[in-house]
């Protein structure tokens, strides 16, 4: 795919209402809400007070408060009514792009993507801006990556060498971003006057999205640190429809539950390692160096900065433009990574529960998404021969809330990828709208299995951090 395809929309598309793709329709689940309302209040038999009635209406409602949150969240960056940003100034402030990569050869045709994707629309509102890549020792795509970009006076190709080592033995991700922050202490670039950007070497940029960095750091640098924005993953960047579907849901997370955190303040929720704006010394000061065991770096660094730096993120005005995982294989690899990074956050005693518990619930919600799992517990039902009638008929009516509301999420969500890919068009949007409402129930069972994986791999202290193949 050429460049001007895959990244063939500018901030100009974004510039009317009707072209925010990130309004979601609340019209859409309110009546969602109640046509399942009265298709469950219908279909479901009396209240009873049985071992599988009892556990249903315990299991099945503990997602209500975080739907709640989430729904919360929606509703306030409506009212905040975010759009896709149209700034057109440029700033003189030094952003540099940081990309960490594996440099495998079939890595470097999404690398070049991204790096091109910088290189053609950071100059529209960046004076002074640098690209560093990141890449170990011994990668296999090094020699290709400086014949491709050595040259480049706007790129950095930073080589980490194989014995550097942190004083926690932090590996993986956090190591690499960890040594890029080390050489910037060494060039003078970890100052209050730089922002550092980060990108995954999957995950493309558009107009929208440099515009939106610029914006913040005018508008707001001054009083807030940290910013991130909107994950969209365009459907030309899969091979797998399921992938594709399992991400439906990220764009909604990102104006939901992390708008609610993240974009007011507080990044309690967790942060993404990618779309993420640090202030340079901010980076500098809170480090990357968590232990040896570390896979989910982003959401240490946002449990740290919300410590530190209460009050003081924000919500980046644009979206980047990423790579779902190319087949359900590794789409259960990328869960299980994070699910298993996760936990051992979540159990980290260095970290005090009253600054992670929200997290800490989210985390136990998808841990027990196996055994919640509606497929699994009506099965169990049966061959107890026992229904799922709640304690309280009046429960049907926050049981449907959740899954309203999980259904509209995916529905909204697919609706915001369509709309970034190649191919979007109206015929697709209602399909995927459509197909929605049944493959909830079966996108929550590869998810809970990933879930299950992820806790596996926690308790036998497995070690090692995927590294998933995706589309060009």
């Amino acid at each position: 795919m050429g460049l001007v395809n895959a990244i063939s929309y500018n901030r100009d598309e974004y510039s009317s209402k009707k072209a925010n793709i990130f309004r979601v329709s609340i019209t859409k689940f309110i009546i969602l809400f109640i046509i399942l309302g009265i298709i469950s209040w219908e279909i479901t038999g009396a209240s009873r007070d049985q071992g599988i009635n009892i556990y249903v209406t315990l299991i099945w409602s503990l997602n209500v408060p975080l739907a709640i949150v989430c729904f919360l969240g929606i509703l306030n960056s409506k009212r905040k009514n975010i759009q896709p940003s149209i700034f057109k100034d440029k700033i003189d402030e030094k952003v540099i792009i940081v990309i960490p990569s594996i440099a495998r050869l079939d890595v470097l045709p999404a690398l070049y993507r991204v790096i091109d994707s910088v290189k053609s629309y950071a100059p529209s509102n960046l004076n002074n801006f640098r690209i560093d890549v990141v890449v170990d020792e011994g990668s296999d795509g090094i020699s290709l990556l400086k014949e491709q970009y050595g040259s480049d006076l706007d790129i950095q190709i930073l080589v980490v060498p194989e014995d550097y080592r942190l004083p926690n033995g932090t590996k993986y991700k956090a190591r690499a971003a960890a040594y890029a922050l080390s050489i910037r202490s060494e060039q003078g670039d970890n100052t209050k006057e730089q922002w550092i950007y980060h990108l995954d070497d999957d995950t493309s940029i558009r107009g929208d999205t440099i515009s939106a960095i610029a914006e913040f750091i005018r508008n707001k640098g001054d009083k807030l640190y940290l910013a991130q924005g909107v994950l969209t993953f365009p459907y030309e960047r899969s091979r797998s429809h399921i992938s594709k579907f399992a991400d439906s849901i990220r764009p909604i997370d990102d104006i939901s539950k992390f708008f609610i955190f993240t974009g007011r303040g507080n990044p309690k929720m967790g942060l993404h390692g990618e779309h993420l704006l640090i202030r340079a010394d901010i980076e500098e000061e809170i480090g990357w160096d968590f232990g040896k065991s570390v896979k989910v770096e982003d959401a240490y660094f946002a449990m740290f900065f919300s410590i530190k730096y209460p009050e003081k993120s924000g919500f980046l005005n644009g979206a980047t433009y990423g790579s779902s995982p190319s087949s359900v294989k590794d789409l259960l690899k990328q869960r299980r990574r994070w699910a298993s990074g996760l936990i051992s956050l979540m159990l980290d005693n260095s970290i005090a529960l009253k600054n992670k518990w929200i997290l800490s619930y989210a985390v136990i919600i998808w841990m027990i998404g196996f055994i919640q799992n509606v497929w699994i517990v009506i099965l169990v039902a049966i061959l107890l021969g026992e229904n799922t009638a709640p304690m309280s008929k009046w429960i049907i009516l926050l049981w449907t809330f959740n899954i309203a509301y999980q259904m509209w999420s995916y529905m909204e969500g697919s609706k915001i990828n369509l709309y970034v890919s190649d191919n979007k068009n109206y015929v697709h949007i209602i399909f995927m709208t459509i197909i929605s409402i049944p493959g909830i129930f079966f996108i929550s069972l590869v998810e809970s299995f990933a879930s299950l994986l992820g806790l596996i791999e926690f308790l036998k202290r497995k070690e090692g951090f995927d590294v998933i193949s995706k589309k060009v």
